[in-house]
């Protein structure tokens, strides 16, 4: 204001006070005395504003204004300056002469830096200036270094009670101002005072501007053309790092500047230390990274990608068909994913490379390298491909830096539980309607799918109307806690082609045990070879809380007082919990003859030696008991003389034939067992097509159909009231594979003289006895899996194949990969042949 002119002009004067002022008033910083002369210097009614905590920093408002508290900070106020301006310093560096100037550039050089140094805090606390330029800056007479012209600072992120200085003051001429403010595209933030500051220094390695121009457009044009010549072009002998970074400061584009003053400084540091080199490979290097990172990060998100689009191709394959262009689109679309796959895993491979070449050892890079390598460890493990697992985890382990020794070291955890039903439903049974005899999108009765495209009804008639008694548990049944169960651990260790229970190796402190005698005969018939021959590990009684435990096969036997014992092959996952639930069932709650495969996670298909194996999926079945054995031709017959007292027609039509619709080869009714020996000239029984030997009582029934097999489980539904049904393919995989997805039943080799194939007699291959080969049997103690004879499954191959059913198992007639556990096969529900049986499952419980 007019009348308090004198006052600050004269403390001015003494150069003990500064004054910055702008349309808010008069910013004023007073020290130590110079306080005390200010407030006797102000005219008496002057309004002043001040921190009521420190006396040195006051606010002179103009009359009528409203003011605001500065507080302890001195963003907008400095000392009281007098010196030389960096223009003038540089002018009369140019007139001393070659020799001059080389000194005075030196020093020149130190006042940049003392300049980026003070810019940087101010930075640091938002502020921005806009006005750096060669007049902004002083050199004092001391020889220090002075930023001046805050009068146009802004403060973009500054705290609260820093006050942005005023928007109507003069920009520099456009050479000091970055393009994007002299152009009017912007306000400016610390970026374009990176611009400036980088004129500055042009200006003082080079003795001249980096732009000119007529006019301040066509100055802005020629900011926005291209990098101006650089310092060096005009005799100077600056260094190329320094010069490499006052051009980048001088980018027209922000993004490609330096981040602020700071950073600014750090690579003039570098430059001047010897270190841009360095610098400059160690952040090609980080670019390199950066887009390897990017592209893992592609990686992944298409092989999750791909992964569930292969098996939303396999769903819609099964529902719509194979060639439906439902189908046929999910698979392009799992396709174009391995691709992507594919090409990202490139790119980030090569950049990865890249960057370990400029800096050995670049320690994100070994990360992701692992990382990328760890994925691909995956996929080849959840494909079954050993050697390509070995080779990538081989990788892991070279660019291991502590990352991965968990996972490397691959332990998981074992938890497990019993529980047990307190109802009576398997004993008494209970009412059941035949909505809800469902499983897998099947009716367990009549095989009819519930939710696909093609009409796939099986057979309606054997669906119940209303409902009937079956010794079932139902949706309302809840298992209760059953604590107190003693549990037994063995490791699954190949002995030959086979996988046999041996003794964990869980460090010291563990409990060696043999499994009692009574309880081993009640889990292992005695002409197994998978009998435990070693000590188990007695972890304790259930619940048993998570254990650690090397991932791999392992074998769990559960046996409680009043209960019965069971077998359980368990897979512990790397770095997981294999949490497994074991329901106990009482003597009669469970007809003899089957055993129990408890609800868990299991490996579906996804084996590489079988050229026609599904895609690899983790699934998980609800529980079951499937039968040890095939139906027999005991048991068939049985069947046969049942349906004979009601339906003669039926029976003979159901009875073992060569074709559909041709005539028995059983002789009858009666219909009893095969004899052994056959009466002179065959009494009525005629060998089966294609086999050189005759019928036995404990042959697997062959030459029926898959309708044959249904009707079967319907008479022994209504015999024994159990819920006896054909099993979903899915059952039967887990039953005979168990979880820790072996090729055979047996283990992972091939040996004609583990199970009944065309190559393991001398003679012509024959169907045998059910209990002709013990080695064909699975962790669950299913036998005959392997071969003798396949078995019909209730669901179809799907929709491309409404009339078939899938049959799964080897045969007497096979060998090989069409033995083992992941090949498939299909037949129509009324095929009959020479190799195909049955297998019964029974479901405890419903929904």
């Amino acid at each position: 204001a007019p009348e308090r002119e004198s006052a600050p002009q004269r403390l001015a004067a003494s150069g003990v006070l500064n004054l910055e002022a702008n349309s808010e008033g008069t910013i004023i910083l007073a020290l130590g005395e110079a306080a005390d002369r200010l407030l006797a210097a102000l005219p008496e009614k002057a309004p002043l504003r001040g921190d009521p905590g420190d006396r040195d920093i006051f606010h002179v408002l103009p009359p009528g204004a409203t003011g605001f508290l500065v507080g302890r900070r001195m963003l907008l106020s400095r000392k009281a300056a007098r010196g030389t301006t960096v223009r003038d310093a540089v002018e009369a560096a140019q007139a001393r002469g070659r020799l001059g100037a080389l000194m005075d550039d030196a020093r020149l050089l130190r006042v940049f830096r003392e300049v980026c140094q003070g810019m940087a805090w101010a930075h640091q606390q938002g502020l921005v200036h806009r006005r750096l330029g060669p007049d902004a800056i002083l050199i004092g007479q001391q020889g220090e270094s002075i930023v001046s012209e805050w009068g146009g600072a802004t403060a973009g992120s500054a705290a609260p009670g820093i006050r942005a200085g005023s928007e109507s003051f003069s920009l520099l001429e456009p050479a000091w101002t970055a393009p994007e403010v002299g152009g009017g595209s912007s306000r400016g933030d610390a970026r374009s005072d990176v611009y400036s500051l980088g004129a500055l220094m042009y200006f003082v390695l080079a003795h001249r501007l980096p732009y000119t121009g007529n006019t301040p457009a066509e100055v802005v044009s020629r900011q926005r053309s291209g990098p101006p010549t650089p310092p060096s072009g005009s005799g100077s002998t600056v260094s190329r790092d320094l010069e490499l970074v006052c051009l980048r400061a001088l980018s027209a584009d922000p993004a490609a500047r330096q981040g602020d003053a700071r950073q600014l400084l750090e690579d003039v540091e570098a430059a001047l230390t010897g270190g841009a080199a360095r610098k400059r490979t160690l952040d090609a290097a980080n670019d390199l990274v950066a887009k390897a990172r990017r592209a893992s990060e592609n990686y992944r998100a298409a092989r999750d990608r791909a992964k569930s689009q292969a098996q939303e191709a396999r769903r819609r394959e099964v529902r719509h068909g194979t060639n439906s262009p439902e189908a046929q689109a999910a698979f392009a679309a799992a396709r174009a994913s391995e691709k992507a796959m594919v090409q990202s895993l490139g790119d980030a491979e090569r950049d990865l490379a890249s960057a370990m070449r400029h800096v050995r050892g670049h320690a994100e890079a070994r990360l992701i390298k692992a990382e990328l390598h760890w994925s691909e460890f995956e996929l080849a493990e959840d494909a079954g491909d050993e050697r390509a697992a070995a080779l990538h985890r081989q990788v892991v382990s070279q660019f291991n830096d502590g990352d991965f020794d968990v996972r490397l070291r691959g332990e998981g955890t074992l938890a497990v539980t019993t529980v047990a039903f307190p109802c009576t439903c398997l004993h008494a049974g209970r009412r059941v309607s035949s909505p809800e005899a469902v499983r897998n999108g099947y009716h367990l009765a009549s095989g009819r799918a519930l939710d696909a495209i093609a009409p796939i009804a099986g057979l309606p008639a054997l669906e119940w109307a209303g409902e009937v008694l079956l010794r079932a548990h139902g949706p309302s049944c809840v298992a209760q806690p059953a604590p107190g169960a003693d549990v037994w651990l063995y490791r699954y260790a190949t002995e030959g082609v086979f996988l046999k229970p041996a003794l964990p190796d869980l460090g010291q402190g563990t409990r060696r045990q043999p499994l009692p005698p009574a309880i081993l005969d009640q889990v292992y018939p005695h002409d197994s070879p998978f009998r435990p021959a070693v000590d188990g590990i007695h972890l304790g009684r259930t619940p048993i809380a998570r254990l650690a435990v090397p991932s791999g096969s392992y074998l769990l036997v559960i046996a409680k007082d009043g209960a019965i014992p069971v077998r359980v092959p368990v897979r512990v996952p790397r770095c997981d919990t294999a949490d497994i639930r074991v329901t106990l069932y009482s003597p009669g709650e469970i007809p003899h003859g089957f055993t129990q495969v408890p609800s868990m996670k299991f490996s579906w298909q996804g084996d590489r030696e079988n050229p026609h194996s599904l895609p690899h999926e983790i699934v998980t079945t609800p529980e079951f008991f499937m039968g040890i054995q095939p139906v027999t031709c005991a048991e068939y017959a049985e069947f046969l003389s049942s349906l004979e007292a009601v339906e003669p027609a039926a029976a003979a039509a159901r009875a073992p034939r060569g074709s559909p619709q041709g005539a028995p080869l059983w002789a009858g009714p009666p219909w009893t067992p095969p004899p052994t020996p056959l009466p002179e000239g065959g009494g009525g029984w005629k060998r089966l097509p294609g086999v050189p030997a005759n019928w036995e009582a404990d042959w697997p029934v062959l030459g029926i159909s898959w309708e044959d097999a249904l009707e079967y489980c319907a008479w022994l539904r209504s015999a024994k009231g159990w819920l006896f049904t054909l099993p979903h393919e899915l059952d039967w995989a887990l039953a005979a594979r168990g979880p820790d997805r072996r090729r055979y039943p047996w283990g992972n080799g091939w040996d004609p003289a583990c199970c009944n194939s065309d190559k393991s007699g001398s003679g012509p291959p024959s169907p045998v006895s059910v209990r002709a080969f013990p080695a064909d049997e699975s962790p669950f103690g299913v036998r005959g899996a392997g071969g003798n004879s396949r078995d019909f499954c209730l669901n179809s191959p799907g929709a491309d194949f409404p009339s078939a059913r899938l049959m799964r198992g080897g045969t007497w007639a096979g060998s090989g990969i069409q033995n083992s556990v992941t090949w498939r096969s299909t037949a129509d529900e009324r095929h009959v042949s020479p190799k195909g049986g049955m297998r019964v499952m029974l479901v405890p419980r419903l929904g």
